[in-house]
């Protein structure tokens, strides 16, 4: 069993999190197997770095480009997952859960002090 981190969009993240999307399309450079263990990290491409945002997750299905070629590019694969954990970083977000975007946009979050 190996662990892998692995960069996620935030649109795939937030999809994987609320468990609509229990699978994942990678690139099978480090040999994805059942057993593994997966750390998605939200990535923020605009600011280039993490956002302190982790899904952790099992493998627990393996399709790869050999066994679906009509259907899969080669060299990639699809795995099923199941979710273990999910986290926050306090270091790299300061106030988890009180400044989202969405709160933001939708004006929940006021201003204090000045």
């Amino acid at each position: 069993m190996k662990t892998h981190k692995l960069k996620t969009l935030p649109e795939y993240f937030k999809a994987l999190k609320e468990g609509s999307k229990p699978f994942e399309i990678r690139k099978n450079d480090t040999d994805f197997q059942v057993g593994d263990e997966l750390t998605l990290a939200e990535w923020d491409p605009i600011g280039k770095k993490e956002t302190g945002h982790y899904v952790g997750c099992r493998v627990t299905y393996v399709l790869d480009s050999s066994s679906f070629p009509e259907g899969l590019k080669d060299g990639y694969v699809i795995m099923g997952t199941q979710i273990k954990e999910v986290w926050i970083n306090p270091n790299l977000v300061p106030y988890p859960e009180v400044f989202t975007r969405e709160s933001w946009k939708m004006g929940a979050v006021g201003v204090m002090g000045v």
